[in-house]
C-alpha cells in the first residue's frame, strides 16, 4: 500500500478542485458568465494590497515561476497579469474577470514550507491552475458566449 503524505493529499485536493472548476466551466448556463458585481472581483479593489516583487523575495518567486508557465501562453489572448497580495484569509489564489491572477503571500510561506524544489513545483502547480481556469473561461467565451451573460444564438 502506498503511503499518504502531506503532499499527496495536497495534490489529490488541488486536482479534485480543478476538475471541479473544469466541470463548471464545461457546463455551466450561461448566467454564470456574467461578471459578478462584487467589488473583490476588480483588480481596482485589490491594488492597495499588491506586494511588489521587488520589495518581497517570495513574491519575487513566485512571479519568476509565473514568467516560466507564461512562456506556454498563446498570444491570442491578452496575457494575464500576476498579483501578490496582503491578506489575513490565509493561502488562496483566484483568477479575476478580467485574467487578473491573485496570489496571496500566505500561499507562497505554505507551498515553500515542503522544501525549496517541491515548494516550487507546488506554486508552479497552484498558478497552472489559476492560468488553466482564465484559458478555460476564454475558450467558453470565444465559444458564442458574450460577457453579458447571454450566447450569439437565439438572442
Amino acid at each position: 500500500m502506498r503511503k499518504v503524505t502531506k503532499y499527496s493529499v495536497l495534490v489529490l485536493i488541488t486536482s479534485l478542485g480543478i476538475l471541479m472548476a473544469l466541470a463548471r466551466c464545461s457546463w455551466a448556463d450561461s448566467n454564470t458568465l456574467t461578471p459578478p458585481e462584487d467589488p473583490y472581483q476588480s483588480i481596482t479593489f485589490w491594488k492597495p494590497h499588491v506586494i511588489e516583487a521587488e520589495e518581497d523575495l517570495l513574491a519575487q518567486k513566485a512571479h519568476a515561476i509565473f514568467s516560466v508557465l507564461l512562456r506556454a501562453w498563446d498570444n491570442v489572448r491578452i496575457e494575464p497579469r500576476l498579483y501578490v497580495v496582503r491578506s489575513s484569509s490565509g493561502p488562496w489564489a483566484a483568477s479575476l474577470a478580467d485574467g487578473s491572477i491573485l496570489l496571496t503571500r500566505p500561499a507562497i510561506e505554505t507551498t515553500m514550507q515542503f522544501g525549496a524544489q517541491r515548494g516550487e513545483h507546488l506554486l508552479a502547480f497552484v498558478l497552472a491552475h489559476e492560468l488553466a481556469l482564465a484559458t478555460a473561461e476564454a475558450a467558453t467565451d470565444r465559444a458564442g458566449h458574450r460577457v453579458g451573460g447571454t450566447s450569439d444564438e437565439g438572442t
